[in-house]
């Protein structure tokens, strides 16, 4: 019996390979976290709710052909739902972002690097190539002329559920220093930042820039 097409499927397929042939099928799951549809000696299944346990789901052929009967079980399938993001890294502020002469060329601006990891309820979603998108509102802003303004980029999680790279947040101002370290000025930058795992919404944060200090969620 086959299965999906990759690490990262929402569907995929179960062919019986039989002998003797021309007997019927018959497929069925044993939980609601998967839909059948097909018939016959192929048939198509997809997600369709989120498993209570590792590998809950069964799908079971029952292969009937002159007069006897076989059945034959998959298991160890799990349907996850990614919900919440967990931050596994997190190096706080550190004051070590290059800035360019645009904006104040000073090599000691604002910079905070977090590294994500997907998860449901069961915990860390070890599944490669999810596809992560990210996006932004922009909120009030005294810094003016700035690089380190967030820019929305996508990513994928790796076989542990990680995001393939830390998600770098930093700031450049001439508000903040024209050269020198530390940077003597003060400025504030507000940004809503949101983070999507294949289209479903897993986080919202609140970004605060300082020239000295970058906050998510108020820490």
């Amino acid at each position: 019996m086959g299965t999906g097409t990759g690490a990262f499927d929402t569907s995929g397929t179960c062919t019986a390979s039989v002998d003797p042939s021309g007997g019927s099928h018959a497929w069925s799951a044993n939980k609601g976290t998967v839909g059948l549809s097909g018939s016959g000696a192929t048939i198509t299944y997809s997600a369709a709710a989120e498993s209570s346990a590792v590998g809950d789901t069964t799908i079971t052929l029952d292969y009937t052909t002159a007069g006897e009967s076989a059945s034959v079980p998959v298991s160890g399938i799990t349907v996850r739902d990614p919900t919440s993001l967990g931050v596994v890294g997190d190096t706080g502020t550190q004051m070590t972002f290059p800035c360019s002469a645009a904006d104040g060329g000073y090599p000691c601006g604002a910079e905070r690097q977090i590294e994500y990891q997907l998860r449901d309820a069961l915990g860390a979603i070890g599944i490669a190539r999810i596809p992560i998108a990210e996006g932004f509102v922009p909120g009030s802003d005294s810094c003016g002329t700035q690089t380190g303004m967030p820019v929305a980029t996508q990513t994928a999680t790796d076989s542990n559920g990680d995001f393939a790279s830390a998600d770098t947040l930093a700031l450049c101002s001439t508000a903040c220093s024209t050269g020198s370290c530390p940077p003597a000025g003060s400025c504030a930058l507000s940004v809503t930042q949101t983070i999507s795992a294949n289209g479903v919404g897993v986080r919202t944060n609140a970004l605060g820039y300082a020239c000295a200090q970058i906050t998510v969620n108020g820490q």
